[in-house]
């Protein structure tokens, strides 16, 4: 099966960032809570499937990654040690 893709999703960690393409947000938090080394929460289950876009840069603060989120969705985040819970 030949499909088009687009390749900067596959290499920008190269580049220094993050690129998700319609991906679940447990997906996403899986990969930054990896990079950022915190433990996620989920206040409602139905959140983890909430699919975003993204292309954030490595080096910026998690909690500004995350406001990023909130512009997005009606979701909060909560940063509690290294614990961040999601609302």
């Amino acid at each position: 099966v030949k499909e088009e893709i687009n390749p900067a999703y596959y290499i920008a960690w190269q580049n220094g960032y993050f690129a998700f393409d319609n991906e679940r947000l447990e997906d996403i938090l899986s990969v930054l809570a990896r990079w950022y080394n915190f433990e996620v929460l989920y206040a409602r289950p139905e959140i983890r499937d909430i699919h975003f876009t993204a292309s954030l840069w490595k080096d910026q603060p998690l909690e500004h990654i995350l406001k990023q989120f909130e512009k997005t969705q009606s979701i909060s985040f909560q940063i509690s040690g290294n614990q961040v819970i999601i609302h």
